[in-house]
């Protein structure tokens, strides 16, 4: 990940099978994957948002079961807020 912005639904990080990180201009977004693999429908589906990274660690720890420790890595190093993410260099 580098500092700069990520364009609109760019993904942060993939956490399990299940469970993603999106970026959106004005907040991070815990996608869930719906549907059928076996009928290959499967769609990601935003389900929390939120703006603050300790609020976020929350939900995927409520939410998301097993997460592969390199995205929680990625999920550490996101600012605080995240507005200041977004803001330009």
């Amino acid at each position: 990940m580098t500092n700069d912005p990520l364009p609109p639904n760019a993904v942060v990080t993939v956490l399990n099978d299940r469970w993603r990180v999106v970026n959106d201009p004005i907040q991070w977004i815990l996608q869930y994957r719906q549907g059928n693999p076996e009928k290959n429908q499967r769609a990601w589906r935003g389900r929390f948002f939120h703006q603050y990274r300790g609020v976020l660690k929350r939900s995927i720890a409520e939410n998301c079961g097993d997460v592969d420790p390199e995205a929680m890595v990625i999920i550490e190093s996101l600012p605080d807020d995240h507005r200041a993410w977004e803001a330009p260099l």
